[in-house]
């Protein structure tokens, strides 16, 4: 296993608190056939990291390229460029592009199997969304699939979490008291704006959480 963006497995594999495991009906989707893909197995999560997910990649019988993006950095980067940009409507669309760009650190021969997405997106506007769609395009091929969630309603704030897979049928939650996410994107926004890949399903989890399973 590879891990890449600042972390080792031991650092990522002791999180401080538990969390909640919640069965879920499109991870197995997800998951289905990883170890039929070759001799490697590429994954990008928009998140610092987490002991499950590192576990259970670590458990395949494949070897596994694991990209952790630190999304709070970019939401910073984004926010400068705001701040420091000419345009009326803020930053050009391609220097937008460069900071996702520069964050997945990818060389362009390389490709991405999997896009753990989790509720990432609604961190960024839809400005931020269409260049991080534009970004994973060259690099999203068909087989790619993504995972993340969306919201019912669109004017409703969204409780911030820390994620991870709990195995093929399950994935692990943690609150975040303290965090509200700053836009809240239904389904139908984040189908026009994320559109290197397509929405195939959509279902709710127990928790509230409105699940997305997409693909290249």
């Amino acid at each position: 296993m590879t891990l890449r963006r600042g972390h080792s497995a031991a650092a990522v594999a002791s999180p401080p608190a538990p969390f909640n495991q919640v069965e879920s009906r499109l991870l197995p989707e997800l998951l289905r056939g990883l170890e039929e893909r070759g001799d490697e197995l590429c994954v990008l999560d928009l998140s610092a990291g987490s002991a499950g997910t590192v576990d259970f990649f670590a458990n395949l019988q494949i070897h596994t390229r694991l990209i952790f993006l630190d999304v709070l950095e970019i939401v910073q980067l984004v926010g400068e460029l705001r701040q420091t940009s000419d345009e009326d409507g803020g930053p050009a669309r391609g220097e937008l592009v460069k900071v996702w760009r520069n964050a997945i650190g990818l060389e362009a021969s390389h490709r991405i199997d999997l896009v753990l997405l989790w509720d990432h997106l609604h961190r960024f506007d839809l400005a931020a969304v269409d260049a991080l769609a534009d970004a994973l395009e060259p690099f999203v091929h068909e087989g790619s699939k993504g995972y993340g969630f969306g919201t019912l309603h669109s004017d409703t704030p969204i409780a911030s979490y820390d994620y991870a897979i709990g195995g093929v049928d399950s994935v692990l939650l943690k609150p975040k008291p303290a965090e509200t996410l700053e836009f809240a994107h239904s389904q139908q926004a984040i189908a026009t704006h994320f559109d290197c890949m397509r929405i195939v399903r959509g279902t709710l989890l127990q928790e509230g959480h409105l699940e997305l399973l997409l693909e290249a």
